[in-house]
């Protein structure tokens, strides 16, 4: 019992002494290009690259494959971080398989780094990325 009350205090510590990081931190961090990391469930079937930029804007580009031989579709948006959580509204699409203007996507941030960038999207999928700025 004295165990399980002293492990108890130390998780109450480090929870009360951990700084979340703040939404300004992850903006900052998220400037740059990201395409998908090969610790994704969907490596070598998707094919993309996201762009976010200082001023809040993203440019998405979709490939047709894995192979970032083709490309499907090019996105534009705004992206803003608030309470963790990325939303990126669509403010124009075009190409084979374009998105509607106006849809707003909401992912949780899980962590993000300067390699590394890891999110709940909103259908709920563990999504993997990398800072990169070409597909593969």
């Amino acid at each position: 019992m004295k165990h399980r009350i002293v492990a108890f205090l130390l998780s109450v510590s480090v929870d009360v002494t951990a700084q979340p990081i703040s939404d300004f931190e992850l903006s900052k961090k998220l400037v740059g290009s990201w395409t998908i990391s090969k610790t994704d469930k969907y490596y070598g079937q998707e094919g993309h690259i996201s762009t976010y930029r200082s001023d809040g804007t993203i440019e998405h580009i979709q490939y047709t494959s894995g192979k970032c031989n083709s490309i499907d579709s090019i996105t534009l948006g705004s992206w803003l971080i608030k309470g963790g959580q990325l939303t990126i509204t669509v403010t124009a699409s075009n190409g084979h398989n374009p998105l509607p203007t106006g849809i707003i996507v909401t992912d949780k941030v899980v962590t993000i780094d300067d390699k590394s960038f890891v999110f709940i999207s909103s259908a709920g999928r563990k999504v993997r990325r990398i800072r990169s700025n070409t597909c593969l």
